[in-house]
């Protein structure tokens, strides 16, 4: 697992990719995106405090 800073709010989170499913259904995780790379499996973005 990693962890670091975002500019955009909540942080990015690495996870297995295989994981990513299953996570994405907590209420604090969304796809984590960069630019024009789209949805990166194995990413997701955390947001406490989703706007």
């Amino acid at each position: 697992m990693s962890v670091s800073a975002s500019g955009q709010g909540g942080f990015p989170l690495r996870v297995a990719p295989e994981d990513s499913e299953s996570l994405l259904l907590e209420a604090v995780a969304e796809e984590f995106t960069t630019g024009q790379r789209g949805p990166m499996k194995g990413w997701l973005r955390i947001n406490p405090v989703r706007r």
